[in-house]
């Protein structure tokens, strides 16, 4: 089983909606049971909270449902229990890498890269817009992973 995490700062905007995405994507697909799919924050900010409206928003003119994203901060274990981890900006990764346990399973990565954007912009301080943008840029790379996990033999 392939298990995808998304990483953001506040997991609100960015990681939530690459996980909606993500989710919608494989249902679609039809890989239910072969891949499994969360995101956390890199800070307890915003513990508990649903992500921002404006992503749900989008999400939902997307045909994506977020309301039962909760906002949720990284966990060690997060490192074992997940086969990719995916940083939306090199702060993230920076992040991830620096509280990594040596012996950890998962792969860590910049998101970004799968689309040769590097970082995905934070939305938040800014209008829908940006959240449509921010929107498009995380399905390009929801493609592109499903894309590259499939074609491992």
């Amino acid at each position: 089983m392939t298990k995808i995490l998304f990483v953001c700062t506040g997991n609100i905007c960015r990681s939530p909606m690459a996980e909606g995405i993500l989710r919608d994507y494989i249902q679609k697909e039809g890989l239910g049971g072969q891949w499994a799919v969360g995101s956390c924050a890199t800070t307890s900010y915003h513990r508990g909270s649903p992500p921002d409206p404006r992503a749900i928003a989008i999400a939902k003119q997307n045909g994506v449902d977020l309301s039962a994203i909760r906002s949720r901060s990284l966990h060690q274990d997060d490192f074992y229990k997940f086969s990719q981890i995916w940083a939306m900006t090199q702060a993230h990764l920076h992040v991830l890498q620096d509280k990594a346990p040596i012996d950890k399973t998962a792969k860590i990565g910049l998101f970004g890269e799968l689309i040769d954007q590097g970082d995905i912009p934070d939305p938040y301080y800014d209008d829908l817009p940006a959240f449509e943008h921010v929107y498009h840029l995380l399905q390009q790379g929801c493609r592109m992973l499903i894309k590259q996990i499939q074609a491992r033999p």
